[in-house]
């Protein structure tokens, strides 16, 4: 869906809001801002949404100058924009900001083209949603081919499920060096056709060497590096090595910006570990909000420890209350890779009327 505009037809840049969420189930639904501003309810959402909380007309939003404005249209069940509640008034945030209407929650981007007539795809151990969608189209590609890649990115973020993809188009056996290998075989075993290295930045001097001759020599093995950092920052790697193994760089988006695949990831997880306990929006909103600074993996171990602890305390409901409160947020310090996260989060809360930096960084209370 996408407000009865054609989708990308001019290529330049669609405000919008993207909705993930309805009811009690994730979902992918693009709508342009427009001239007109947009307004969300029943009404826009139709048969997709399975929101009963909210309105027909619930919310509208307007653009203007990089900057959205906000309007609550007297709804009964309310309206949250950046986690702060907004009763019959208007604000004005920037982008990204969730924004939550009844049990409806979507996040306002500054280009929404990127997710017009995309799906997401869930699989058992991935969810592949227009944001990550490319990354895993470019690693198959090259693998197809046996180019070497260096799959980049921040910890817990799925560079090896990025790599898994490279490897599956690969026929033939593979073979996994470690950062901190000492010694690399001269000969690998037979059949061999895909090497994948872990950390490579960790290579002491021999085996880098011993690496960039084996290379070399069998011009047929496609080599997949994951490392967290891009490969010019790889001091310790010698460079001929650092040109073989970065023939590519596949960056891999963190979470935070994957704002169409939370939804489903919430599901997902809290599918696997306890199938009959409900997603409340007010979990998927909280989850939307946080940093996540260790991304997948920080996200669904925090998910699934909270649904398996409520499904034995016999709890139906998995709220945003239920999540532990330190999860997904910086450690004590200055802000480190999350630094444009907060500052944008700061901007949006001060623009509710926050006049507390520190209150506005950490979100503020609901």
């Amino acid at each position: 869906m996408n407000g009865g505009r054609t989708a990308g037809a001019s290529g330049d840049p669609e405000p919008g809001v993207l909705v993930v969420w309805s009811g009690a189930t994730p979902c992918l639904m693009p709508f342009r801002v427009g001239a007109k501003g947009l307004t969300i309810g029943r009404e826009l959402l139709g048969s997709t949404g399975t929101d009963d909380r909210i309105s027909r007309r619930h919310v509208k939003v307007t653009y203007s100058g990089g900057r959205f404005a906000v309007t609550d249209l007297g709804s009964r069940n309310g309206t949250y924009a950046g986690g702060q509640a907004i009763v019959d008034r208007e604000i004005t945030v920037t982008a990204p900001c969730v924004l939550r209407a009844g049990r409806t929650v979507g996040v306002i981007v500054d280009d929404v083209t990127r997710y017009e007539g995309h799906a997401v795809v869930v699989e058992p151990d991935r969810v592949m949603g227009p944001s990550s969608a490319p990354v895993y189209a470019r690693a198959a590609a090259a693998g197809a081919v046996g180019r070497h890649v260096a799959i980049v990115g921040e910890p817990g973020c799925g560079k090896r499920l990025v790599a898994a993809a490279y490897l599956r188009v690969r026929a033939g056996g593979q073979v996994l060096i470690q950062g901190g290998t000492p010694v690399i075989p001269d000969a690998l075993p037979r059949g061999t056709t895909s090497v994948l290295i872990e950390q490579p930045q960790l290579l002491p001097v021999p085996a880098q060497v011993a690496l960039l001759k084996l290379i070399g020599r069998r011009r047929e093995l496609g080599v997949v590096s994951l490392a967290p950092e891009h490969p010019d920052l790889w001091r310790e790697l010698d460079g001929p090595l650092v040109a073989a193994l970065a023939a590519e760089v596949i960056d891999v988006p963190p979470l935070r910006s994957r704002f169409d695949e939370v939804g489903y990831l919430v599901a997902m997880t809290v599918r696997a570990v306890a199938p009959t306990l409900a997603v409340h929006s007010t979990l998927i909103e909280e989850a939307l909000l946080r940093p996540w600074p260790g991304n997948l993996r920080e996200l669904r171990g925090a998910v699934t420890r909270t649904a398996t602890a409520l499904a034995g305390a016999g709890k139906t409901e998995l709220r945003s209350d239920d999540l532990e409160s330190e999860a997904g947020h910086l450690a004590a310090g200055q802000p480190t890779v999350n630094h444009g996260v907060q500052s944008t989060m700061k901007e949006g809360q001060l623009a509710l009327g926050t006049t507390d930096p520190s209150a506005a960084a950490s979100g503020g209370k609901r």
